[in-house]
This record gives structure tokens, C-alpha cells and sequence, in this order.
């Protein structure tokens, strides 16, 4: 009974509490026949030696502390919650980083025969923009991915390239090509265009990182006038003389 009085005598005395012991934030105590003594020291479990209670800041994940009983020593362990996880780069992050769309053209320069291939071209290119992101220097990298073509006739059409002048592809005037349109009444139009880029960034020389999403650019729109042709049979080049048919 005076044994049991000296243990609630000791608790008492250093403030140590269950859960103060689980976090290490109480003082120890042994107990003898005659004598209560108080001891600030700290077993950690599996370590025979002590701590004098200073911090360390080689910390580990897993804390833990000990406490002598009459029946030996009894040891709780504390597992640390992870580390918070970083939110990743957003396309909202990256709101000063603007690709430039390009030039956006038509051949022939602003006029279309109805009927015939208007080749439509946009000169948007992979790109890479300096800057500041997240307070470190930064770089962002903008890839074309998707064009998407608005005639101003009614209709659409996406593609994936955002096609090249007839010349570069080595055909002829009003040749199709894999972004060009057909016109089919008189009129003038404008088109217009989307771009669809992908986005990596890159924190000093660190390593590409691809960012969620696309960013859309709109480019200015250009205006086409369209005109019906017809053919005649001419026996010279009219344009070099007068000849019958010109």
C-alpha cells in the first residue's frame, strides 16, 4: 500500500501523464524502499543509453519513450504523420507565361475561288517562355497540339499540324492539303483559330514536368473574299498579249 501511495506520489510530482509519456514530454522516476527519486532523462526503445532532454534535430520518424515500472521497463512508440504532399504546377500557375500563337494566313493572300482548296496555314510553333514561378526562376514549354479552324461559312475542322504554305509542300496553286477548305458560295468570310498547346515546366535546370490541361490561344482572325471563276479557251498567255478569248 505505501509502495502504491509512493507511485501516485510520483506522478504527481513530475506532471507525467499516459499521453505526456507516449510523446516523451514527462519526467521518469525510480522508486526505492525509502526514497522517490525524479530523473529527466529518456530511454528511446532498443537504446540503452539517455538522453538529457535537449532537442536533436536528427530526428527520426518513429518517436518513442520508456517508462520504469515495478515489473520492468514499458516502452510506447509514436509513428510521425507523413509530410504534407506538394500540390502540383496548374495551368492557373503558369497565367504569365503566354505562348505566341503566330501568323495565321491564307493562300492565296486574302481571296478564294469558290469551289477550289483555299489552303489555310497558321505558323504556331513548340516554344519555351522565362520567367518566375512559385518565387524560383523558372522555364515553360508550349507545344501546338490542336488547330481548330472556324471558316466563317458554318463549319469547323480540327486538325493536328497546323499545315505550311503550297510552296513548302511543293504543289501547285489550289492543291488540297491537310488543313485546306473549300468555299462554296461568293462572299466574304473570316476565319478564325484556336490553338491547343501542352505545357512543361521546368524549375531552374531541374527536369521537364508536364502540367495537366491545355491552354487554348486564339489568334486574330483574317478576312477572305471569295469569287467564282470561270475558264475560257485562249490561244496565248493573256496577260503577256491580246488573244483571242482574253
Amino acid at each position: 500500500m505505501v509502495e502504491l501511495l509512493l507511485v501516485i506520489a510520483t506522478m504527481s510530482l513530475s506532471g507525467c501523464g499516459h499521453l505526456d509519456v507516449r510523446l516523451e514530454a514527462c519526467t521518469s522516476a525510480s522508486i526505492s524502499d525509502d526514497s522517490v527519486t525524479l530523473d529527466t532523462s529518456l530511454t528511446l526503445p532498443g537504446d540503452e543509453t539517455t538522453d538529457s532532454g535537449t532537442d536533436d534535430a536528427d530526428t527520426t520518424e518513429d518517436l518513442g519513450a520508456c517508462m520504469q515500472r515495478q515489473t520492468g521497463l514499458e516502452c510506447w512508440t509514436v509513428t510521425a504523420p507523413p509530410e504534407a504532399s506538394i500540390a502540383p504546377v496548374t495551368l492557373a500557375d503558369i497565367a504569365n507565361f503566354r505562348p505566341a500563337v503566330g501568323e495565321h494566313y491564307t493562300q492565296p493572300r486574302g481571296w478564294a475561288v469558290v469551289s477550289l482548296p483555299t489552303n489555310v496555314v497558321s505558323s504556331a510553333r513548340p516554344q519555351t517562355v522565362d520567367g518566375v514561378l512559385l518565387g524560383a526562376p523558372a522555364t515553360v514549354r508550349f507545344t501546338p497540339t490542336r488547330w481548330t479552324w472556324d471558316y466563317g461559312d458554318g463549319t469547323q475542322r480540327t486538325t493536328r499540324s497546323g499545315g505550311d504554305a503550297w510552296e513548302n509542300l511543293r504543289l501547285r496553286e489550289f492543291d488540297h492539303t491537310g488543313t485546306s477548305h473549300v468555299f462554296q458560295n461568293r462572299g466574304r468570310y473570316e476565319v478564325s483559330l484556336r490553338v491547343d498547346f501542352a505545357a512543361e515546366y521546368r524549375i531552374g535546370d531541374g527536369t521537364w514536368t508536364a502540367i495537366e490541361g491545355l491552354l487554348t490561344v486564339v489568334a486574330p482572325p483574317v478576312s477572305v473574299t471569295v469569287v467564282r471563276a470561270s475558264t475560257v479557251l485562249v490561244d496565248a498567255d493573256c496577260t503577256r498579249k491580246r488573244s483571242v478569248g482574253c
